[in-house]
């Protein structure tokens, strides 16, 4: 047991990043949560308005699309990123020469400035400029791919581009959580004539569930806030079918200056992730 100089002494140690993570993190909810309930111009609060932004929100169609993409490329994009991260930590799980030079190129891509990544994929998936299409016509193609005229397709770039962006993340937590493993739990299922999948599934799975649990909050916490792939590689286009709620928060705030309603839209996902994290620990603690 700790002695009260001890806890003391901790808490001094302590008291700094909780100050820092209290200031940055929980403080500033508290003015944004005020907004949503005011009709402002720029940061100035005209009048209390109640719930008309959330009732606003509701009948419009506009935010109705912005949920449904939003939806879709939180899903598809944490789906994506963690069945791929956790089959390469199966993969590279070992700490030999290949596993070294996988996870070293592996982190170059996630360490590389979020705006010049986002800006190297729009390159790259450039309808006159791009490499994909200059590798097509090169091969005898005779026309070239919009990627971003279409809303599949926009939307099917952005969830590619921030999968890869993300998957180093992934790794990094699920891989020390594989290799810790102890080697003779499968020793002995593989003397008891267990298959490789069911070794995953009985031994791998169970053991790593605390790991997937944080990556998988992780990952929606991160596609549900994210904003440079919207903004720098489509700009919410075509015809808003890559507009996401974060997107519209911010055209909202500092396009249109209307703090109010980007104040309500950011209260809501605020709630999501609360109830979205809830969901994720709880089922963690049943299972």
């Amino acid at each position: 047991m700790l002695g009260q100089r001890s806890k003391l002494f901790l808490l001094a140690f302590l008291a700094p990043a909780v100050i820092i993570v209290f200031s940055t993190r929980v403080f500033p909810v508290v003015p944004v949560i005020f907004f949503s309930f005011s009709k402002t111009e720029a940061l100035r609060i005209i009048k209390y308005v109640g719930l008309d932004n959330y009732v606003s929100l509701i009948h419009d169609p506009v935010f109705a699309q912005n949920v449904f993409s939003t939806v879709i490329f939180v899903i598809s994009t944490v789906g994506t990123t963690f069945l791929l991260s956790l089959a390469f930590s199966l993969l590279f799980k070992a700490r030999d020469r290949v596993g070294n030079i996988f996870r070293t190129i592996l982190l170059i891509g996630w360490v590389i400035m979020p705006t010049v990544w986002c800006s190297m994929w729009k390159f790259i998936f450039d309808t006159y400029y791009g490499v994909i299409n200059g590798i097509l016509y090169y091969l005898g193609a005779t026309e070239r791919i919009g990627f971003f005229l279409s809303p599949g397709s926009a939307m099917a770039v952005l969830i590619f581009v921030a999968s890869l962006r993300f998957i180093p993340f992934a790794y990094i937590l699920l891989w020390p959580a594989v290799s810790g493993i102890n080697p003779e739990l499968y020793d002995a299922a593989m003397v008891d004539g267990a298959t490789s999948r069911r070794m995953h599934l009985s031994i791998t799975l169970p053991l790593i569930k605390p790991a997937m649990t944080i990556v998988l909050i992780m990952l929606t916490l991160y596609s549900l806030y994210v904003i440079e792939f919207p903004l720098l590689i489509t700009n919410g286009g075509p015809a808003g079918a890559t507009e996401f709620l974060n997107l519209r928060l911010y055209n909202e705030a500092f396009r249109y200056w209307n703090f109010g309603y980007a104040s309500a839209i950011g209260t809501i996902m605020f709630v999501v992730n609360i109830i979205v994290g809830y969901f994720y620990v709880r089922a963690l603690r049943e299972k």
